[in-house]
């Protein structure tokens, strides 16, 4: 995969966490890449990727992660629980960061269109069956996630 394409999703996903909801992120060490049955994120939000390039990206978070940023965009740091309404708030999340990929990808060329997020949780992790995917790895104030990125050109 084109490391200029994965930058784009590093990028995005920085600005979009500092520039909305003032959160402070940074790299937690070096991408690396990940088979689909290895990702074992207990929530994770997925969306597909269509046009000049196919494929899927997804934000893997622990449950305390997950929470902890939704409670910061939602403005309520005692909110009590993942329910519709950080469902809804980490959907979105994904959507923007999708969207600024989007427009950045389509700077190198690419024109793509983006799926509806699709929220997965489980206690015993997702699976993404044998896909090859690069992963993120981020790190924030309210814990670590990552971004996983499974892309190829069409055709």
């Amino acid at each position: 995969m084109n490391a200029q394409v994965v930058n784009k999703f590093l990028q995005a996903t920085s600005t979009v966490l500092a520039d909305y909801f003032s959160i402070a992120v940074s790299q937690n060490g070096s991408p690396n890449v990940v088979k689909g049955s290895d990702v074992r994120d207990p929530i994770a939000i997925i969306l597909g990727i269509t046009g000049d390039l196919e494929g899927l990206f997804l934000i893997g978070y622990s449950q305390e992660t997950a929470l902890n940023i939704a409670r910061t965009m939602m403005g309520n740091p005692e909110y009590p629980e993942i329910d519709d309404m950080c469902r809804s708030a980490l959907s979105e999340l994904s959507n923007m960061i999708g969207g600024m990929t989007s427009t950045g990808l389509s700077e190198l060329g690419y024109f793509c269109n983006l799926e509806p997020p699709t929220f997965l949780s489980t206690d015993a992790g997702i699976s993404l069956n044998s896909q090859t995917m690069i992963a993120l790895p981020f790190s924030t104030p309210v814990g670590e996630f990552r971004v996983c990125v499974g892309l190829r050109e069409a055709g």
